[in-house]
């Protein structure tokens, strides 16, 4: 993201710019939920061609300095797949885990898994990307690959973001699936 800064004329302010928490490496700003992986906050911001690293403020990058017409801000975030846990006294999602591309919340629809959800034990997230025309327009998904209980694979999943459920249709879908031990 690009921010251009245009003061009439060169004054000193400050500039906050929100730096989500899924950006930061937090799902939410608790310990309700939690990524199972420790990757690093996955942001960088540059004022022109310096690195800024200022002070986070209730998550807001705060920049102050001496702003003149033209100035740029860029702010790049990453959107790796993360997976989410709940917290281990949240009965509902005890063994299970939830799958999030930066501020997505991904589902898998009984559309493409034919079956009782609740059966699907899945093993990982194989890959991200943006899915052929046939899912509304282009819609960003994962791949999951997973069991049924019995440990019999399935076919690769299709998680799709959890604001596009039902739009091919009435079925029901799961956001937090039971995790492979």
């Amino acid at each position: 993201m690009r921010l251009a800064v245009n003061p009439v004329r060169p004054a000193k302010f400050t500039v906050r710019m929100r730096i989500p928490g899924w950006a930061q490496g937090r799902p939410v700003p608790s310990d309700l939920y939690a990524y199972d992986d420790a990757a690093a906050p996955a942001w960088s911001v540059r004022v022109g061609a310096q690195r800024c690293d200022g002070p986070l403020d209730r998550g807001f990058l705060v920049i102050t300095g001496e702003w003149r017409a033209g100035d740029i801000i860029e702010l790049e975030m990453a959107l790796p797949v993360r997976t989410v846990r709940g917290h281990a006294r949240i009965a509902a999602t005890q063994e299970r885990v939830a799958f999030e591309r930066g501020p997505l919340v991904y589902c898998v629809e009984d559309v493409d898994f034919g079956g009782n959800l609740d059966a699907l034990v899945v093993t990982r997230a194989i890959r991200s990307g943006v899915e052929s025309r046939r899912l509304l327009s282009g819609l960003s998904v994962l791949t999951l690959e997973g069991l049924r209980a019995q440990d019999r694979p399935v076919a690769p999943l299709t998680a799709i973001p959890y604001f596009a459920w039902n739009n091919r249709g009435t079925a029901p879908m799961a956001v937090w699936l039971r995790r492979a031990p």
